[in-house]
């Protein structure tokens, strides 16, 4: 079932126990401007200044290291490749990240973040 907002914005399908999420989906998807929350598929964008202050604490170096890792979705071997570096030398880089950071990259919730303030900063 779609939960749909009054003014015909509609969510992704869901369960009856889902309808509160739904609705707020509906919610985004009129904010948004799209009859349809899968229609917000790429048009995320972040609030002004969040990808300036979440990678402030990253030089160009790491800055770059990251996107490529995060693009072989976290995978060592095929993001050192396209770097031209060493696997353990990534490994210290994202460790580095990390520290500067002060959050861990094994967070799925952290790598979106990353991931959506790279794609605005490389816009």
């Amino acid at each position: 079932m779609l939960a749909k907002h009054a003014n015909g914005f509609s969510s992704s399908e869901v369960d009856a126990d889902q309808v509160a999420r739904g609705y707020r989906e509906a919610l985004q998807a009129r904010g948004a401007g799209v009859r349809t929350f899968e229609d917000l598929a790429g048009r995320l964008e972040l609030p002004a200044g969040f990808a300036d202050a979440l990678l402030s604490p990253l030089d160009a170096e790491t800055r770059d290291t990251i996107r490529v890792w995060l693009t072989h979705h976290g995978a060592w071997d095929p993001a050192a490749t396209q770097l031209g570096i060493h696997r353990h030398t990534l490994r210290n880089r994202v460790r580095r990240a990390e520290q500067a950071l002060g959050r861990s990259l094994d967070s799925p919730g952290l790598r979106a973040e990353l991931w959506l303030a790279l794609h605005r900063e490389g816009q």
